[in-house]
């Protein structure tokens, strides 16, 4: 149901802007007809969007917007803490040993955990940075890594 609101909301948001389009496509019906005899034209909506319930919106937005319980969990690893990282490279050689520190803090109003992790790996300064929050309208994690060994985004 706060996934349907929301993209009732996005919808009606996106219709507002096409006022002035469906406006013209109702008075201009002859001129919408003969471009469509040419087969130059694949659609005219002439439909407007139904009325959208402002107080539902809000209330739906309220809900996607606010922390829950799994944005407290996220909380609880706040602060500092040291790193031992076991890398694994091939089955038949030995592992490698990073050692580091993190910080993690919430932030945009307890809804995203910011880690922002520093070390060595292989003689060389490694840092990299997540942000992981919860999607209130999928009901899942979501989060993304960048860091200093590569020029890429990874999301998760």
């Amino acid at each position: 149901m706060k996934k349907l609101l929301f993209c009732a909301a996005c919808a009606f948001m996106l219709s507002c802007n096409d006022e002035k389009k469906s406006t013209s496509a109702i008075t201009d019906t002859d001129s919408a007809k003969s471009t469509m005899a040419d087969n130059t034209a694949t659609d005219v909506n002439t439909t407007p969007a139904p009325p959208m319930d402002s107080a539902a919106m809000q209330k739906a937005w309220q809900a996607y917007m606010t922390p829950g319980p799994e944005h407290k969990m996220l909380a609880m690893s706040a602060g500092k803490w040291d790193e031992e990282t076991t890398i694994y490279m091939s089955p038949d050689a030995p592992p490698m040993m990073m050692k580091g520190s993190s910080e993690n803090s919430m932030m945009m109003n307890g809804l995203y955990q910011r880690s922002v992790h520093k070390g060595s790996f292989n003689g060389m300064p490694f840092e990299g940075i997540s942000t992981v929050g919860f999607n209130n309208a999928s009901k899942k994690y979501q989060s993304s890594w960048i860091d200093n060994f590569s020029s890429g985004v990874a999301y998760m």
